[in-house]
Parts: C-alpha cells; structure tokens; sequence
C-alpha cells in the first residue's frame, strides 16, 4: 500500500479496505472496537479500530426577572 492509500483509510467515517479501497457502509455494525476483518470485495484480511471522540457543550442558566438562577 503506498503512502497516499494509507493516509485516505485514516479516521474515516466508514471502514475502507486497506487493498482495494472499497468503503464499508455498514461499519457501525462491526464489532468490537478494534478486530480483524476479510474484505467483501478483495477477500484479503485487514486490522481496523474505531475510534471515538468525546465533546462537550455548557450554556448559561436562564434567570428569573429577579434576578435569581432558576
């Protein structure tokens, strides 16, 4: 696999096989996290490892006319 190939199956939003570059579209179906697969298309076998991101999110409390936090 060259260097161009390896790059485009890097934290993608679908598994996409390291050898013929064919796009799984049903990766959130695998499991688990991290395992081996054989490709539908080439047949060859392939690692894969999904990676999951954590983000978070704060807004103010709204107040009353009083001034007061609800």
């Amino acid at each position: 696999m060259n260097e161009e190939n390896e790059f485009a199956t890097k934290y993608t939003l679908e598994i996409i096989c390291p050898y013929c570059m064919k796009e799984m579209s049903d990766s959130w179906e695998v499991s688990p996290d991290d395992g081996e697969l054989d490709c539908g298309w080439c047949g060859k076998p392939f690692l894969y490892s999904r990676n999951i991101t954590v983000d978070y999110s704060t807004e103010k409390i709204p107040t009353s006319e009083k001034g007061l936090v609800q």
